[in-house]
C-alpha cells in the first residue's frame, strides 16, 4: 500500500512540474514578446528614417537582432552558468550519479536563442515595412 501512495506521489509530483515548466516558459514568452514590441515601436521611427536612405527590411531587421543580441546573450549565458551550477549540485544529492547533461544545456541555450531571433523577426518585419511617410507623419 505504501508503494502505491509513493507512486501516486510520484506521478503527480511530476505532473505538477511539468505544468509548472510549461507555464514558466509561456510566461516568458509573453514577457519577450512585450520587451519586443516595446521596443520596437521605440524604433519606429529609426525604422523609417532607415528606409527612407534605402535600406532593405532584411538589413533593418538584422541590425536589430544584433542590437538586442548584445543584452540577449550575456544573460543567456548568465542564467547557463547559474543554471549548470545549480543542476550539477543537485545531481550530487542523488544515490545514483548520472552524468551531467552537457548536450541538453547547450541545445536549450540554441533552442532560446533560436526562439528569440524568430520572435524578433516576426515582430519587426511588420514595423519594417511600414511606408515611411505614414510612420514619420503622425507623432
Amino acid at each position: 500500500m505504501q508503494e502505491n501512495k509513493n507512486a501516486i506521489y510520484s506521478t503527480t509530483l511530476a505532473y505538477s512540474t511539468i505544468v509548472f515548466a510549461i507555464t514558466a516558459f509561456i510566461l516568458s514568452v509573453i514577457g519577450l514578446i512585450a520587451v519586443i514590441s516595446f521596443l520596437e515601436k521605440k524604433k519606429q521611427k529609426e525604422f523609417a528614417i532607415k528606409k527612407v536612405f534605402y535600406a532593405q527590411t532584411n538589413r533593418i531587421i538584422k541590425d536589430f537582432i544584433i542590437e538586442l543580441s548584445w543584452y540577449v546573450v550575456p544573460s543567456i549565458l548568465i542564467s547557463s552558468i547559474i543554471g549548470y551550477y545549480g543542476t550539477k549540485k543537485w545531481l550530487q544529492g542523488f544515490v545514483y550519479q548520472t552524468p551531467y547533461p552537457y548536450f541538453q544545456l547547450i541545445t536549450a541555450i540554441f533552442l532560446i536563442y533560436f526562439l528569440i531571433i524568430i520572435l524578433i523577426y516576426i515582430k519587426v518585419r511588420k514595423t519594417a515595412n511600414l511606408s515611411p511617410s505614414e510612420t514619420l507623419k503622425c507623432g
